[in-house]
């Protein structure tokens, strides 16, 4: 029992073949469940979990830490062109970051934020989201 809520995020491009967007789901009003859905053609995907192992950047800390998060790659063989982007949990796009190829590391300084949940979003190259962390402040 309880309340439970669903709100739908996404860009529109006319001109690509794939659109990914975010699901917020808040089963019960407390706990929030994020879904990356994926549309080429006809097709649906949905995804709420990117398998840590799989993750290219290990975030940490979280909860942040003296306005600071740190993005380090997990893989040093990972050499993608990636976009990091943040966004508050309704979806607004806060700001984006992009991370250079060859980096080891990026630290990103949120001293403008207060305090709350976020959503952390990685793109590759190809703009398909790659990885996704609920961050605290």
């Amino acid at each position: 029992s309880g309340n439970a809520s669903i709100e739908v995020t996404s860009s529109l491009n006319t001109t690509a073949t794939t659109r990914t967007g975010l699901l917020k789901f808040l089963p019960n009003g407390m706990d929030t469940i994020f879904v990356i859905i994926t549309q080429a053609g006809n097709a649906v995907s949905a995804n709420n979990q990117v398998s840590k192992k799989d993750s290219p950047f290990q975030v940490f800390p979280n909860p942040m830490l003296n306005d600071l998060i740190t993005l380090r790659k997990t893989n040093s063989l990972f050499v993608e062109s990636t976009t990091v982007s943040l966004y508050q949990v309704n979806g607004h796009l806060i700001k984006s970051y992009q991370v250079p190829i060859f980096s080891e590391e990026l630290v990103l300084r949120l001293p403008q934020l207060s305090k709350g949940i976020y959503l952390l979003v990685v793109r590759n190259g190809k703009n398909q989201i790659i990885q996704s962390e609920k961050l605290v402040k």
